[in-house]
């Protein structure tokens, strides 16, 4: 993505260039600072607890079952067959 946003540089627009640059840059900030200090130094620091849900979340997370979810597809109550009955009509003789 550095690469694709480094190409804009070239543009002879000022506006390309900017954007090309700042977006350069922000990625590789992202890339190096956020994700390869930040990020490691908060799970370590936070330990355990960054993998481990709180109390209250499992309270509020729905369930896994079916019947238990709200809106759930039921299985439509299927009536018995009756006989049918014949009339007994002049035609049928």
């Amino acid at each position: 993505m550095t690469g694709v946003f480094t190409v804009f540089m070239t543009l002879s627009a000022i506006e390309y260039k900017m954007l090309g640059l700042g977006m350069a840059l922000a990625i590789l900030i992202d890339a190096t600072v956020v994700r390869g200090v930040l990020l490691p130094a908060a799970m370590s620091l936070l330990g355990e607890r960054a993998w481990s849900r709180t109390t209250g979340s499992i309270a509020r997370a729905p369930s896994a079952e079916p019947s238990r979810v709200a809106g759930a597809w039921r299985r439509p109550r299927v009536r018995q067959a009756q006989p049918v009955q014949r009339r007994s009509s002049a035609l049928n003789g």
